[in-house]
């Protein structure tokens, strides 16, 4: 299809079988004073008035498309849009919100204002904002040019998400990781920040609900802790060097040990000291335990 003229903005917004949550964050949307953006609604395959709510916006708002999806999660759903937008729009700053998020009023004209003012970055970052406490969730310990992998995976510079503004140019072929159902935004990340940093304004971008059916409230199981870890290991280790991923992989000896896997363990223990000897004297004796 060849591309067309562009908005400078494109939300994609995937959604499963929230409906009242969805019309928040579409009004957040459509309520911007700012008018140059498109919104993408995935559906994965919700069973409520999902796609009524949807049409009830497009009808009033032809900014915004609706695409429906079996349920194959929300990484899944992102990448749908993606590859929507990708093919019609090449000039663009994508934004990743959920059904659970709603933009911050006046969010995108200050975008637009930061991106004018910071011409030389692709990728920019506001806060995002806690919507029970309004507290924020971004912790940044220095605002401006910030990196990914070096602030928040390894430097603790930066603590917490952000709402991202990220130029179609650099996404390119990248995708979110679909591995994993659900969460691990970590891995689309951390490649972007291979060769880009990010800008990020002490401003507020969107405001997030932390719901009691969520990842972050309810957590993760053992097993699914250990298969987020060695896909870590695997994705980031070429990216960064294995020397520093050695937290990670004290982490992924640990809950193996948890889980009754003491070979396993030992040799990732093993492996560490053969990186590093001496990194381990900085954990507890626990890790005495696994040897015996």
């Amino acid at each position: 299809m060849p591309k067309t003229n562009s908005p400078l903005f494109v939300v994609v917004l995937p959604t499963y079988t929230r409906s009242e949550l969805l019309i928040r964050a579409l009004e957040s949307i459509h309520y911007q004073n700012y008018t140059n953006w498109k919104c993408i609604v995935v559906d994965d395959g919700s069973t409520d008035n999902t796609e009524s709510v949807a049409q009830g916006f497009i009808a009033k708002d032809d900014r915004i498309t609706y695409v429906k999806q079996e349920n194959r999660g929300v990484n899944a759903a992102r990448n749908a849009g993606i590859n929507l937008v990708s093919a019609t729009i090449n000039d663009c700053y994508y934004i990743f919100i959920d059904d659970d998020d709603y933009l911050a009023e006046d969010c995108l004209i200050r975008a637009a204002a930061c991106i004018f003012e910071q011409p030389s970055y692709s990728w920019y970052g506001f806060n995002c904002i806690n919507s029970g406490t309004q507290q924020r969730i971004s912790k940044i310990k220095d605002y401006g040019r910030n990196n990914y992998i070096s602030g928040l995976m390894f430097g603790h510079s930066w603590r917490g998400d952000i709402t991202s503004f990220i130029h179609a140019s650099i996404i390119d072929g990248l995708r979110f990781c679909q591995e994993v159902k659900n969460g691990e935004e970590w891995y689309f990340w951390s490649q972007l920040a291979v060769n880009h940093d990010v800008f990020i304004k002490d401003e507020a971008g969107s405001f997030k609900d932390y719901l009691p059916s969520g990842l972050t409230k309810s957590g993760f199981n053992r097993d699914k802790a250990i298969q987020i870890l060695k896909l870590k290991l695997r994705i980031l280790s070429p990216i960064v060097g294995e020397k520093k991923m050695i937290h990670q992989i004290v982490t992924l000896a640990k809950n193996c040990y948890q889980q009754g896997k003491k070979p396993e363990a030992r040799a990732l223990l093993r492996k560490t000291f053969m990186l590093k000897p001496f990194y381990l004297r900085q954990y507890p004796h626990w890790i005495k335990q696994f040897f015996y």
